[in-house]
């Protein structure tokens, strides 16, 4: 931390950024946790996150709720004026506010606004410039709850008329650079979400239904996460077409249908996810019942042009093996499969 020769530069991979240096790597990290913990930083945890706001809908009373996000997030925080906040709050060492200049000196260079996406240190000094914001909004008068995941956010409020009131001041409240995604934000009733207009946050959609004279709270996986699964499922089929690899499509489907482990830097134990530990909440099986249907329609229905093509390519043997991975039992059931590093990269490559 006291070299005053370190550079920075990353690897840009979409949207995201990725450090491959080991040394570089061990900077950043190190960097990163100081800040967390003078700072005392805390990320947003998501499961506890969704637990909330399940208590909160299972409520009878009247309530409102203001759903938004912020619009390109990570691209739009002030680089400026953060850096200039943490070095006028004088608790980070020398060295720290050494490396956070070569940092952003490299993203000027770049021509780069914001924080770069998918670095652990862009997250973590989000969390700082969105704090001012963040007590602001939890003392308001009448909201009864707020959450913010990144840049998603969901306030709860006992009145409507100060739910459009947050609304109408957003921006204005904003850290410098930031917006509120006007399409995305919206305001709830808490007895009108219904499955034709439903609560959308954190991957899942939230709905109440009247079942036997009384209101149940349904739960789901969002149709953009679906439609993603879907299309995951469409291109392993036309990847196999093309390729005729018949395991690495199996494992595409075992992958899919199932849970894997994710190596987690920061932790010792590694973190789980998939059908099951993304979507723990989950109680609205039908879902599920039909990404299988979609997934058996394009692996074996006669009445699909790839159901069709795949029956001509595969035996028999082949088929049933496909047939046996299921979006329901890799829910219920919680299976875990384990994969290499050269596996995922494999698994993946068909998707980008």
């Amino acid at each position: 931390m006291k070299n005053n020769n370190f550079t920075f530069d990353f690897n840009r991979v979409g949207n995201y950024s990725t450090v491959d240096l080991l040394t570089k790597k061990l900077v950043l990290r190190k960097l990163n946790d100081n800040i967390k913990r003078i700072y005392q930083v805390k990320q947003a945890n998501r499961r506890l996150i969704v637990k909330q706001i399940i208590t909160i809908l299972q409520e009878s009373s009247p309530y409102w709720i203001l759903k938004t996000d912020i619009k390109k997030f990570y691209e739009s925080i002030d680089r400026k004026t953060l850096l200039n906040k943490l070095k006028e709050d004088t608790i980070l060492s020398y060295h720290s506010n050494l490396l956070l200049s070569t940092i952003d000196e490299y993203l000027n260079d770049s021509n780069l606004p914001g924080l770069p996406r998918g670095l652990s240190i862009s997250s973590t000094l989000s969390e700082i410039y969105l704090r001012k914001f963040d007590r602001q909004i939890k003392r308001t008068t009448s909201v009864f709850y707020y959450a913010r995941f990144v840049d998603d956010i969901l306030i709860f409020c006992t009145s409507k008329k100060q739910a459009e009131e947050i609304q109408n001041s957003l921006n204005a409240n904003l850290p410098k650079g930031l917006m509120a995604n006007k399409l995305k934000t919206k305001i709830y009733s808490s007895n009108r979400i219904l499955e034709s207009e439903p609560l959308i946050y954190l991957g899942y959609e939230f709905w109440k239904k009247e079942e036997g004279g009384k209101t149940n709270l349904i739960i789901s996986i969002a149709k953009k996460k679906v439609k993603k699964l879907k299309t995951k499922i469409a291109k392993s089929v036309f990847n196999y077409l093309k390729t005729k690899d018949f395991e690495l499509l199996v494992k595409r489907m075992r992958f899919l249908t199932g849970n894997f482990s994710v190596r987690n830097s920061d932790k010792t134990n590694d973190l789980l996810a998939g059908i099951y530990y993304n979507y723990p909440a989950l109680n609205n099986y039908k879902i599920l019942d039909d990404l299988n249907a979609f997934y058996r329609k394009l692996i074996s229905a006669s009445n699909h042009d790839l159901g069709v093509k795949m029956k001509s390519e595969i035996n028999p043997f082949q088929l049933n093996r496909l047939k046996k991975y299921s979006f329901k039992s890799g829910f219920t059931k919680r299976i875990v499969k384990r994969f290499t590093k050269e596996e995922l990269v494999a698994i993946t490559s068909c998707w980008k």
